[in-house]
């Protein structure tokens, strides 16, 4: 099983943005969209006693590629974190040969669909305005998942798993967090319980985890950052550049008011790890991204920009791919960005050599796609309807700022309409996709 091992079907359950269930944030496609279940009653469905009986038998999992790809290429993948996170030996005593778990589960992940951003590479699943941004795109209404009564129920059975001291970790991811129902219901029963003092200890030992994009600052007319300063909170920041790099990756956003979030949970002593997606004006901006926080005592945690190649143009969103720049400039842009890394070595600047090393990779191995003119042509085509739709920066002025040679090229580029039912056919808007 060593191959195949991972303690989060062991101990975790995921609630994915269209309240789907899945394995984690990582595993595709989904392995059951029914509402109605509670997360007593999906932890041991036949749908992962089957599961966890594969696992057992050694078999790779068809819904964990994405782990396998990670690690085939050397980068660490969700199941090898959670290998260090958690102690398989005493997971797998609770194992029973029917894939049945004796104990409910510990760790609580949960996903939601509302954002207030639509950023470059996110998607309609992920966030409720990238819905209304596809629908003035391209004509599509995005299906609405709204499901009251099921967050309640999300609610509920992660309050009672508090209540019953069985909580020891939760995942808050989006989406956006802070604007996530569940999020809060949960939060202010923690809140209340740090007054009891059967539970303060206890609720100040869970381990909370964010992936925020840090436009939410406020609660009811509270600082959020000091509402949870004293819980056990790991901080993943979503900060994809700086400045107008920053304010086109992360549509909607304003550089300034999140930095000054982001200082504010920084100055009250919160565990923090920077994210980006390695885009193209990430990449070009990448000296910048790194010298921002070089006398900050924080951790990166980037991550690769997972797309579909094989069915570009439809699998992308267009010239945010730095694979997809030719070889002279992207040699260049990779190899600056590369010593940026090694001059600063912020805490976790391997994992960006990393990404960039397979682009490097992937790029050779898949010439005949990123070289394709017609695949470019396109991909500059949604790349400029695309800027008629940001809200701050837009890429044809924005990679002039960044790099002049790159520009000059963009600029030349002869366009092709964009064809949006070629994208409805493409991974990244099947039903099936989510995640980076």
């Amino acid at each position: 099983m060593s191959d195949v091992i991972c303690p989060l079907i062991l101990n975790h359950v995921y609630t994915g943005t269209r309240n789907e269930r899945r394995l984690c944030c990582s595993a595709t496609p989904r392995v059951s969209q029914d509402k109605k279940r509670t997360d007593e009653e999906w932890w041991n469905s036949e749908e992962m006693k089957g599961i966890r009986r594969k696992m057992m038998r050694g078999e790779k999992l068809e819904m964990c590629g994405v782990c396998y790809y990670r690690e085939e290429n050397g980068l660490e993948s969700l199941r090898q974190e959670a290998l260090h996170d958690w102690d398989i030996d005493e997971l797998l005593k609770n194992l029973q040969p029917d894939g049945s778990v004796d104990v409910l589960p510990e760790f609580f992940e949960h996903k939601s669909v509302h954002c207030n951003l639509k950023c470059q590479t996110c998607t309609p699943v992920l966030s409720s305005t990238w819905m209304k941004l596809e629908k003035e795109m391209y004509g599509y209404k995005w299906p609405n998942n709204f499901d009251d009564e099921y967050e309640e129920k999300q609610a509920e059975s992660i309050i009672n798993a508090i209540l019953d001291k069985r909580c020891k970790k939760i995942n808050w991811a989006g989406g956006e967090p802070m604007m996530m129902p569940v999020h809060w219901k949960v939060t202010d029963k923690l809140v209340e319980l740090l007054d009891d003092p059967e539970y303060h200890d206890y609720v100040r030992s869970i381990r909370i985890q964010y992936n925020t994009n840090l436009t939410k600052g406020i609660w009811k007319n509270k600082s959020i950052p000091e509402m949870l300063k004293p819980f056990n909170i790991e901080l993943r920041t979503s900060m994809d550049g700086v400045g107008d790099a920053f304010e086109f990756n992360r549509d909607g956003a304003k550089w300034d008011e999140c930095w000054n979030v982001w200082n504010e949970y920084y100055d009250l002593g919160f565990e923090i790890e920077v994210n980006a997606v390695y885009t193209a004006p990430l990449i070009m901006n990448m000296d910048a991204y790194q010298k921002q926080y070089i006398d900050k005592d924080v951790r990166f945690y980037d991550h690769i920009y997972v797309t579909y190649p094989d069915q570009y143009p439809g699998g992308g969103q267009g010239m945010v791919d730095i694979r997809l720049y030719p070889q002279h400039i992207f040699d260049r842009i990779v190899t600056n960005a590369e010593n940026s890394l090694k001059k600063y070595m912020n805490e976790g600047f391997e994992r960006g050599l990393d990404i960039l090393r397979i682009y490097r990779d992937e790029k050779q191995k898949m010439s005949h796609i990123f070289e394709n003119e017609d695949i470019i042509r396109k991909m500059k085509g949604y790349t400029e309807h695309r800027d008629n739709f940001c809200d701050n920066v837009k890429f044809q002025d924005l990679i002039w700022e960044l790099d002049q040679e790159a520009a000059e090229w963009y600029s030349k580029i002869e366009s092709l309409p964009y064809d949006p039912n070629e994208n409805k056919q493409a991974g990244w808007r099947a039903e099936d996709w989510e995640g980076r």
